[in-house]
């Protein structure tokens, strides 16, 4: 399928087009599927994963399915085009913030960071698609929210996230001390006072 809306509709039809599809990649047999090809089918794959964000089981089938893609294709329009979902997705946050002060990150945001952690796990910060990611988890880490449970475990996803990218690095984000103390304040019981 060239788009989202072709495999949304073969999927309607035959509920396993992605196992057949995925067949078709992996058969011997066959002659090999150009770079290209498979480049546009990752970014269809990718459309795709960010709009099931309900159901667990696809989402983990999917994003391993991404993975073996990007090891497959891995050229520069692939890179491009999650360069250019992180622009989008920079856009989106910096309206927010300059409209409201604070942002709420939605579930496909926070997929498509957890996504590049799979893909890209390193911690390199000079990363060409690394750095960026970082830097938009941190800036939604300093302009999110806590002003409702579901705000705060969504702080708690962007924390989870920071501490994958930098396990292996041991370096330092004063932002999330600074959120994880927040948090601690929060979930504190105030007493009242006798005065």
């Amino acid at each position: 399928p060239s788009d989202i809306d072709k495999l949304q509709t073969r999927l309607s039809d035959d509920k396993n087009t992605l196992s057949t599809i995925w067949k078709r990649i992996n058969d011997k047999r066959l002659p090999p599927i150009p770079k290209s090809v498979l480049s546009n089918y990752f970014d269809v794959l990718l459309d795709y994963y960010e709009t099931i964000t309900s159901n667990k089981i696809l989402l983990n089938q999917i994003g391993k399915n991404l993975l073996y893609l990007l090891q497959l294709v891995n050229n520069e329009q692939t890179k491009s085009n999650i360069l250019n979902r992180l622009k989008q997705y920079h856009v989106i946050l910096n309206e927010q913030i300059e409209n409201d002060k604070f942002c709420q990150v939605d579930l496909s945001f926070i997929l498509f960071l957890k996504l590049i952690t799979h893909l890209y796990p390193t911690s390199d910060f000079l990363h060409p698609i690394t750095t960026p990611a970082i830097t938009l988890l941190v800036q939604a880490i300093n302009h999110s929210s806590l002003k409702s449970l579901g705000s705060c475990r969504q702080v708690l996803f962007l924390i989870d996230l920071v501490k994958q990218w930098i396990s292996r690095s041991h370096r330092y984000v004063p932002e999330i001390i600074v959120l994880l103390i927040k948090l601690i304040q929060l979930s504190c019981p105030i007493e009242k006072s006798q005065y």
